[in-house]
Protein backbone atom coordinates (compact mmCIF):
# COMPACT_ATOMS: atom_id res chain seq x y z
CA UNK A 1 0.00 0.00 0.00
CA UNK A 2 0.68 3.82 -0.66
CA UNK A 3 3.40 5.37 2.50
CA UNK A 4 1.02 6.74 5.07
CA UNK A 5 1.75 10.79 5.52
CA UNK A 6 3.93 11.47 8.50
CA UNK A 7 1.03 13.06 10.52
CA UNK A 8 -1.09 9.75 10.43
CA UNK A 9 2.37 8.00 12.33
CA UNK A 10 1.12 9.09 16.17
CA UNK A 11 -2.55 7.57 15.24
CA UNK A 12 -1.14 4.54 13.87
CA UNK A 13 1.40 3.95 16.34
CA UNK A 14 -1.64 4.22 19.12
CA UNK A 15 -3.60 1.80 16.95
CA UNK A 16 -0.99 -0.90 17.34
CA UNK A 17 0.12 0.27 21.20
CA UNK A 18 -4.04 -0.96 22.01
CA UNK A 19 -3.97 -4.37 19.99
CA UNK A 20 -6.16 -2.75 17.21
CA UNK A 21 -6.49 -5.86 14.64
CA UNK A 22 -3.94 -5.32 12.44
CA UNK A 23 -6.14 -7.09 8.84
CA UNK A 24 -7.04 -3.91 7.82
CA UNK A 25 -3.25 -3.07 7.52
CA UNK A 26 -1.61 -5.86 5.27
CA UNK A 27 -5.77 -6.56 3.45
CA UNK A 28 -5.57 -5.53 -0.32
CA UNK A 29 -7.25 -2.89 -1.73
CA UNK A 30 -10.12 -5.34 -2.77
CA UNK A 31 -10.31 -7.24 0.39
CA UNK A 32 -10.94 -3.89 2.19
CA UNK A 33 -13.66 -3.14 -0.47
CA UNK A 34 -14.83 -6.99 0.62
CA UNK A 35 -14.85 -6.46 4.31
CA UNK A 36 -16.66 -3.25 4.18
CA UNK A 37 -19.34 -4.95 1.61
CA UNK A 38 -20.07 -7.83 3.99
CA UNK A 39 -20.40 -5.18 6.98
CA UNK A 40 -22.95 -3.27 5.23
CA UNK A 41 -24.89 -6.45 4.26
CA UNK A 42 -25.04 -7.76 7.25
CA UNK A 43 -25.19 -4.74 9.94
CA UNK A 44 -28.24 -2.83 11.09
CA UNK A 45 -27.32 1.22 9.69
CA UNK A 46 -28.74 4.55 9.78
CA UNK A 47 -27.13 6.37 7.25
CA UNK A 48 -27.88 9.91 5.18
CA UNK A 49 -27.81 10.73 1.83
CA UNK A 50 -26.84 13.61 0.05
CA UNK A 51 -26.79 14.02 -4.03
CA UNK A 52 -26.60 16.70 -6.86
CA UNK A 53 -27.66 16.11 -10.14
CA UNK A 54 -26.77 18.26 -13.13
CA UNK A 55 -27.79 17.47 -17.19
CA UNK A 56 -24.89 18.47 -19.44
CA UNK A 57 -27.04 19.99 -22.94
CA UNK A 58 -24.07 20.81 -24.79
CA UNK A 59 -24.21 18.60 -26.84
CA UNK A 60 -27.51 18.74 -28.27
CA UNK A 61 -28.87 20.40 -31.48
CA UNK A 62 -31.51 21.21 -33.28
CA UNK A 63 -33.52 21.57 -29.42
CA UNK A 64 -36.13 24.26 -30.46
CA UNK A 65 -39.28 21.65 -30.02
CA UNK A 66 -37.78 20.21 -26.98
CA UNK A 67 -38.06 21.79 -23.88
CA UNK A 68 -35.21 22.41 -22.02
CA UNK A 69 -35.92 24.22 -19.12
CA UNK A 70 -36.62 21.18 -16.81
CA UNK A 71 -33.39 20.31 -17.44
CA UNK A 72 -32.40 21.88 -14.80
CA UNK A 73 -29.52 20.93 -11.66
CA UNK A 74 -31.04 19.50 -8.53
CA UNK A 75 -30.03 18.32 -4.89
CA UNK A 76 -31.71 15.25 -3.08
CA UNK A 77 -31.17 14.39 0.36
CA UNK A 78 -32.42 12.35 2.62
CA UNK A 79 -31.90 9.81 5.54
CA UNK A 80 -32.61 6.24 6.19
CA UNK A 81 -32.38 3.41 7.83
CA UNK A 82 -31.41 -0.50 6.86
CA UNK A 83 -31.83 -3.69 9.07
CA UNK A 84 -29.55 -5.63 5.88
CA UNK A 85 -28.62 -4.90 2.65
CA UNK A 86 -31.93 -6.65 1.41
CA UNK A 87 -34.30 -4.69 4.20
CA UNK A 88 -34.10 -0.62 4.53
CA UNK A 89 -36.28 2.35 4.45
CA UNK A 90 -34.98 5.92 3.42
CA UNK A 91 -37.16 9.25 2.95
CA UNK A 92 -35.75 11.31 -0.04
CA UNK A 93 -36.33 15.08 -0.20
CA UNK A 94 -35.80 17.32 -3.58
CA UNK A 95 -37.20 20.94 -4.75
CA UNK A 96 -39.52 20.93 -1.76
CA UNK A 97 -41.29 17.55 -2.21
CA UNK A 98 -40.34 13.92 -0.26
CA UNK A 99 -40.46 10.62 -0.81
CA UNK A 100 -40.13 7.47 1.02
CA UNK A 101 -38.59 4.38 -0.33
CA UNK A 102 -38.66 0.96 1.21
CA UNK A 103 -37.12 -2.33 -0.24
CA UNK A 104 -38.07 -5.58 1.44
CA UNK A 105 -36.27 -8.80 0.39
CA UNK A 106 -36.38 -8.14 -3.42
CA UNK A 107 -39.62 -5.86 -3.66
CA UNK A 108 -40.12 -2.43 -3.39
CA UNK A 109 -42.47 0.45 -2.48
CA UNK A 110 -43.01 4.36 -2.71
CA UNK A 111 -44.91 6.66 -0.76
CA UNK A 112 -45.15 10.54 -1.40
CA UNK A 113 -47.12 10.93 1.97
CA UNK A 114 -44.97 8.03 3.85
CA UNK A 115 -48.31 6.45 4.80
CA UNK A 116 -49.91 4.96 1.63
CA UNK A 117 -47.86 2.54 -0.94
CA UNK A 118 -47.62 2.43 -4.28
CA UNK A 119 -45.36 -0.79 -5.26
CA UNK A 120 -42.48 -0.32 -7.65
CA UNK A 121 -40.31 -2.68 -9.94
CA UNK A 122 -37.08 -1.28 -7.89
CA UNK A 123 -36.12 0.78 -4.89
CA UNK A 124 -33.85 1.98 -7.79
CA UNK A 125 -36.50 3.24 -9.98
CA UNK A 126 -36.74 6.24 -7.66
CA UNK A 127 -33.34 7.35 -7.91
CA UNK A 128 -32.28 6.60 -11.52
CA UNK A 129 -30.52 3.63 -10.66
CA UNK A 130 -28.51 4.71 -7.98
CA UNK A 131 -28.96 2.44 -4.91
CA UNK A 132 -29.94 4.42 -1.71
CA UNK A 133 -29.54 1.83 0.94
CA UNK A 134 -26.73 -0.28 2.80
CA UNK A 135 -26.41 -2.47 -0.17
CA UNK A 136 -24.74 0.33 -1.91
CA UNK A 137 -21.72 -1.68 -2.07
CA UNK A 138 -23.59 -4.85 -3.27
CA UNK A 139 -24.39 -2.67 -6.71
CA UNK A 140 -20.94 -2.87 -8.01
CA UNK A 141 -19.50 -5.86 -6.78
CA UNK A 142 -19.80 -7.54 -10.68
CA UNK A 143 -18.87 -4.39 -12.40
CA UNK A 144 -15.44 -3.53 -10.68
CA UNK A 145 -12.43 -3.10 -12.81
CA UNK A 146 -9.65 -2.33 -10.13
CA UNK A 147 -9.31 -1.40 -6.60
CA UNK A 148 -6.65 1.03 -5.81
CA UNK A 149 -5.64 2.05 -2.75
CA UNK A 150 -5.87 6.30 -2.26
CA UNK A 151 -3.87 6.34 0.95
CA UNK A 152 -5.51 7.38 4.72
CA UNK A 153 -6.33 10.30 6.82
CA UNK A 154 -7.71 11.51 10.30
CA UNK A 155 -11.65 12.78 10.49
CA UNK A 156 -12.83 13.85 13.27
CA UNK A 157 -9.96 11.98 15.35
CA UNK A 158 -10.56 8.49 13.28
CA UNK A 159 -8.02 7.00 10.60
CA UNK A 160 -9.94 6.33 7.57
CA UNK A 161 -8.51 4.47 4.51
CA UNK A 162 -9.62 5.34 1.11
CA UNK A 163 -9.63 2.89 -1.76
CA UNK A 164 -10.86 3.99 -5.38
CA UNK A 165 -12.99 1.28 -7.66
CA UNK A 166 -12.72 1.61 -11.23
CA UNK A 167 -16.01 0.83 -13.06
CA UNK A 168 -16.29 -1.58 -15.96
CA UNK A 169 -19.02 -0.13 -18.64
CA UNK A 170 -19.14 -3.25 -20.27
CA UNK A 171 -20.45 -5.30 -16.90
CA UNK A 172 -21.60 -2.26 -14.74
CA UNK A 173 -23.00 -0.33 -17.43
CA UNK A 174 -25.68 -2.51 -19.28
CA UNK A 175 -27.44 -3.75 -16.19
CA UNK A 176 -26.95 0.14 -14.36
CA UNK A 177 -28.23 1.64 -17.61
CA UNK A 178 -31.40 -0.73 -17.90
CA UNK A 179 -31.86 0.71 -14.76
CA UNK A 180 -31.81 4.40 -15.29
CA UNK A 181 -34.02 3.80 -18.40
CA UNK A 182 -36.93 2.16 -16.52
CA UNK A 183 -36.68 4.93 -14.23
CA UNK A 184 -36.56 7.47 -16.80
CA UNK A 185 -39.17 5.97 -18.52
CA UNK A 186 -41.20 5.92 -15.25
CA UNK A 187 -41.02 9.56 -14.82
CA UNK A 188 -42.15 10.43 -18.87
CA UNK A 189 -45.64 11.40 -18.30
CA UNK A 190 -46.54 11.22 -21.98
CA UNK A 191 -43.75 9.18 -23.43
CA UNK A 192 -46.16 10.11 -27.03
CA UNK A 193 -46.37 13.99 -26.59
CA UNK A 194 -50.18 13.50 -27.82
CA UNK A 195 -48.17 13.15 -31.79
CA UNK A 196 -50.21 10.18 -31.90
CA UNK A 197 -46.59 7.47 -32.87
CA UNK A 198 -46.42 4.33 -32.43
CA UNK A 199 -43.83 3.78 -29.57
CA UNK A 200 -43.19 0.15 -28.69
CA UNK A 201 -45.44 -0.50 -25.78
CA UNK A 202 -42.99 -0.05 -23.06
CA UNK A 203 -41.28 3.30 -23.59
CA UNK A 204 -37.91 1.96 -21.67
CA UNK A 205 -37.25 -0.30 -24.63
CA UNK A 206 -36.68 3.34 -27.01
CA UNK A 207 -34.76 4.93 -24.12
CA UNK A 208 -32.87 1.61 -23.23
CA UNK A 209 -31.53 1.94 -26.62
CA UNK A 210 -30.46 5.09 -26.49
CA UNK A 211 -28.52 5.08 -22.96
CA UNK A 212 -25.40 4.23 -22.34
CA UNK A 213 -22.67 4.48 -19.13
CA UNK A 214 -20.05 7.01 -20.12
CA UNK A 215 -18.29 7.12 -16.98
CA UNK A 216 -18.13 6.33 -13.12
CA UNK A 217 -16.08 5.73 -10.12
CA UNK A 218 -16.60 4.84 -6.02
CA UNK A 219 -14.92 6.50 -3.35
CA UNK A 220 -15.10 4.32 -0.48
CA UNK A 221 -13.86 5.16 3.02
CA UNK A 222 -13.48 2.71 5.87
CA UNK A 223 -12.12 2.81 9.61
CA UNK A 224 -8.43 1.45 9.85
CA UNK A 225 -9.80 -0.01 12.85
CA UNK A 226 -12.10 -2.38 12.15
CA UNK A 227 -12.48 -2.02 8.43
CA UNK A 228 -16.26 -0.61 8.80
CA UNK A 229 -17.75 1.45 5.95
CA UNK A 230 -18.13 5.06 7.30
CA UNK A 231 -18.85 7.01 3.69
CA UNK A 232 -19.42 5.62 -0.04
CA UNK A 233 -19.48 8.28 -2.62
CA UNK A 234 -20.25 7.66 -5.79
CA UNK A 235 -19.78 10.05 -9.31
CA UNK A 236 -21.50 8.37 -12.56
CA UNK A 237 -22.27 10.29 -16.09
CA UNK A 238 -24.81 8.57 -18.03
CA UNK A 239 -25.50 9.34 -21.94
CA UNK A 240 -28.74 9.67 -23.82
CA UNK A 241 -28.27 9.64 -27.27
CA UNK A 242 -31.28 11.41 -29.12
CA UNK A 243 -30.20 10.07 -32.69
CA UNK A 244 -29.95 6.47 -31.56
CA UNK A 245 -33.59 7.27 -29.93
CA UNK A 246 -34.58 8.43 -33.25
CA UNK A 247 -33.71 5.25 -34.94
CA UNK A 248 -35.74 3.54 -32.33
CA UNK A 249 -38.88 5.23 -33.29
CA UNK A 250 -38.29 6.45 -36.88
CA UNK A 251 -37.28 10.17 -38.30
CA UNK A 252 -41.21 10.93 -38.66
CA UNK A 253 -42.23 10.44 -35.02
CA UNK A 254 -38.65 11.75 -33.65
CA UNK A 255 -39.93 15.43 -35.58
CA UNK A 256 -43.27 14.93 -34.35
CA UNK A 257 -42.04 14.32 -30.77
CA UNK A 258 -39.65 17.22 -30.68
CA UNK A 259 -36.32 15.12 -30.29
CA UNK A 260 -33.50 17.19 -30.54
CA UNK A 261 -30.39 15.56 -31.75
CA UNK A 262 -27.04 14.69 -30.19
CA UNK A 263 -26.61 13.76 -26.69
CA UNK A 264 -27.51 14.63 -23.11
CA UNK A 265 -25.11 13.72 -20.17
CA UNK A 266 -26.61 13.28 -16.64
CA UNK A 267 -24.17 13.73 -14.13
CA UNK A 268 -25.04 11.82 -10.76
CA UNK A 269 -22.68 12.11 -7.86
CA UNK A 270 -24.43 10.76 -4.76
CA UNK A 271 -22.78 10.15 -0.88
CA UNK A 272 -24.04 7.60 1.94
CA UNK A 273 -22.35 8.46 5.39
CA UNK A 274 -23.49 5.17 7.68
CA UNK A 275 -23.71 5.00 11.58
CA UNK A 276 -23.87 1.58 12.61
CA UNK A 277 -25.45 1.22 16.27
CA UNK A 278 -28.27 2.63 18.42
CA UNK A 279 -30.17 -0.55 18.61
CA UNK A 280 -31.25 -3.05 16.26
CA UNK A 281 -33.07 -1.90 13.16
CA UNK A 282 -36.72 -3.16 11.99
CA UNK A 283 -37.79 -2.72 8.33
CA UNK A 284 -41.76 -3.53 8.05
CA UNK A 285 -43.24 -4.71 4.98
CA UNK A 286 -45.65 -2.29 3.91
CA UNK A 287 -49.09 -2.95 2.10
CA UNK A 288 -49.76 -1.82 -1.67
CA UNK A 289 -52.16 0.85 -0.73
CA UNK A 290 -54.71 1.34 -4.34
CA UNK A 291 -55.14 4.75 -3.23
CA UNK A 292 -51.40 5.73 -2.92
CA UNK A 293 -50.77 9.27 -4.81
CA UNK A 294 -48.38 9.19 -7.17
CA UNK A 295 -45.24 10.35 -6.29
CA UNK A 296 -43.74 12.59 -8.81
CA UNK A 297 -42.82 16.33 -8.47
CA UNK A 298 -43.99 18.99 -10.97
CA UNK A 299 -41.30 18.94 -12.67
CA UNK A 300 -42.02 14.71 -14.12
CA UNK A 301 -38.84 13.33 -12.39
CA UNK A 302 -36.36 14.40 -14.05
CA UNK A 303 -33.43 12.36 -14.87
CA UNK A 304 -35.20 9.22 -13.29
CA UNK A 305 -35.52 10.81 -9.82
CA UNK A 306 -39.19 10.84 -9.03
CA UNK A 307 -39.24 12.89 -6.28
Amino acid sequence: MHLRPLLLLPALLALSACGSPSATVAASPAQVVQTATHQLDSTSQHFSVSGDITIDTSELRHVAGFDLSQLQPFTVTGEGEAESATRARVVLHSGGHSVTVVSYDGSAWVSSDGARFAQIASAQQVTGGVSTSSGVLDQFATGTSGVTDMGSSVENGVVLDHVHIDLDPTTFGGPFTTTFADAFAASAGDPQGGCGCHLPASFAQVVAGATYFKTGGVEVYVRHDNGRAVRVETDLGIALDFDRMAQEVGAACACQMGLPSGSMITRMTMTETFTAGGGAVTVQRPSTDPSAPAPHAENGGISGFTV
